[in-house]
């Protein structure tokens, strides 16, 4: 695996010179999954709208795995032991939407998870408390949780996160999927999830709707 040192060495490449470096080299997918979530996110290019979806593209192409855990240990203290410290993990359904918001955002995100991207992969894993409760979240836990914490205000990589972790199967750790479909239709319709939006009812209820008609089609279970 590359070391932060070889990653930074990198750091100052534009979009299109990564998308050259990674064609004409050969990485292992657990080296692509580091340099794009740590390469690439620490160096602010998944801002990059114009180049990201051929950045992801690229990156898929090679050999990256969507799902690779890449742990995130840039804020480690020296202190901090094996034993102690909660697990946090980056994969590129969750890198792939920190800087950028946006069609290319959503977009890119899509195409991840239909290249293989598991929406229930875990990637923050905390040993259970005192009380037994196991706090640990998996992708679509991750984008509940940005929901939650930005609605009503969301913007487009909060809401279709969470629409299309759901749209290609993903559920709450607990099991619990994200949205209860209100017409007689499977998640699988939000695979043209630009069709649709949301609505927020007095702060209490968000709801799928269809952007033509206004419909409400699915409801979100929180």
């Amino acid at each position: 695996m590359l070391n932060h040192d070889e990653i930074r060495k990198h750091g100052e490449r534009s979009s299109k010179e990564w998308i050259q470096y990674v064609k004409e080299n050969s990485f292992t997918p657990e080296e692509l999954a580091e340099l794009f979530c740590n390469g690439l996110y620490w160096s602010g290019l998944l801002l990059d709208s114009e180049n990201l979806f051929d950045v992801v593209e690229t990156f898929i192409d090679c050999g990256m795995d969507p799902n690779q855990l890449v742990y995130d240990d840039w804020g480690k203290e020296e202190s901090d032991t094996e034993e102690s410290e909660d697990k946090f993990y980056l994969t590129s359904l969750i890198a792939v939407t920190r800087f950028e918001d946006g069609p290319a955002c959503a977009a890119s995100l899509k195409m991840l998870l239909e290249r293989g991207g598991d929406p229930n992969v875990m990637h923050f894993i905390k040993k259970p408390g005192e009380d037994g409760i196991d706090y640990s979240d998996n992708v679509t836990d991750f984008y509940y949780w940005d929901v939650f914490s930005h609605g009503p205000d969301l913007d487009e990589r909060d809401f279709y996160g969470l629409l299309l972790c759901f749209t290609y199967g993903g559920t709450y750790h607990s099991g619990t999927a994200p949205f209860e479909m209100l017409i007689e239709a499977p998640p699988s319709v939000f695979k043209d999830y630009e069709r649709y939006w949301f609505e927020w009812n007095d702060h209490e209820a968000l709801y799928v709707i269809e952007k033509e008609t206004g419909k409400r089609v699915a409801k979100w279970v929180f």
